[in-house]
């Protein structure tokens, strides 16, 4: 029996596989610069490469970050490399954004290699705070109306919400002047608004007299506000004069005494 020559040819199917990780981050706004790594976790025989780019979400770029695009390498040496970013410190009080870093891309010779996560998500914390303000006034009670100025002492990247009620003091309301309450919304970028009081010219010869108006339930979203002066006053000049009058008599002059009405 003859037998004639087989050949067989096996394949060896490499079962192992790379995988490239990235994490994702947080930083105060005033940082400068990030850097993120990117880390190959598995073994490769030849170089590989990854491509990456930033993309907005809530953060905007050249507004809250600076775009950056590229690609990354890694070598049978190097399992690892990084991205830079830099973070726009701005005088927005804007509360905290976020924008992405994204691969793509993966060219791999070949080589079995995976995306853990195709994303990194950073969040810029925002360090500014602003404050609000109302402030006092005094009027007199003829002119009618007094109006006060709530302030903001910086610019705001969001809606702005706050009641505005009166509460009596040695003035009443009704009396003196009309009760009042709302509710004030600033929208982005405003810096004051006005709150007006209607005030009651009454006959009567009054001292000076004073009302508060408050300031509750601020509102701003995820921006950092806070109350510097939550409380106004409202002091009503009163403007009615009072006279006295002293009648004139006529009397004898061994009358003794004279009488005269003062009123």
């Amino acid at each position: 029996m003859v037998y004639a020559k087989q050949e067989a040819v096996i394949t060896i199917a490499d079962d192992e596989q790379a995988v490239l990780t990235i994490s994702n981050m947080s930083v105060d706004e005033s940082v400068g610069t990030i850097t993120l790594t990117v880390t190959l976790e598995g073994n490769i025989e030849s170089n590989i490469s990854v491509d990456y780019n930033t993309s907005d979400l809530t953060a905007v770029a050249t507004e809250d970050y600076l775009s950056t695009a590229g690609t990354l390498t890694f070598t049978p040496q190097n399992n690892s490399s990084t991205i830079t970013v830099s973070i726009v410190d701005s005088d927005l009080v804007e509360g905290d954004e976020r924008f992405l870093v994204n691969l793509t891309n993966i060219q791999s010779a070949g080589l079995t290699v995976t995306l853990a996560r195709d994303n990194s998500y950073v969040t810029i914390l925002d360090d500014d705070q602003a404050t609000l303000s109302i402030d006092d006034v005094t009027v007199n009670e003829a002119t009618g109306l007094a109006t006060l100025t709530v302030s903001l002492d910086q610019v705001v990247d969001s809606v702005i919400t706050v009641d505005v009620t009166t509460d009596d003091q040695s003035a009443s309301a009704e009396d003196d002047y009309r009760s009042t309450s709302g509710t004030l919304a600033f929208l982005p970028g405003e810096l004051t608004k006005t709150v007006n009081i209607a005030l009651i010219d009454s006959p009567l010869m009054e001292i000076d007299e004073t009302f508060l108006v408050n300031l509750s339930n601020l509102k701003a979203g995820t921006a950092d506000v806070i109350f510097d002066k939550p409380q106004g006053t409202v002091t009503i000049i009163d403007d009615d004069p009072a006279f006295v009058s002293v009648t004139d008599i006529s009397v004898n002059e061994d009358a003794g005494n004279a009488m005269l009405t003062v009123s």
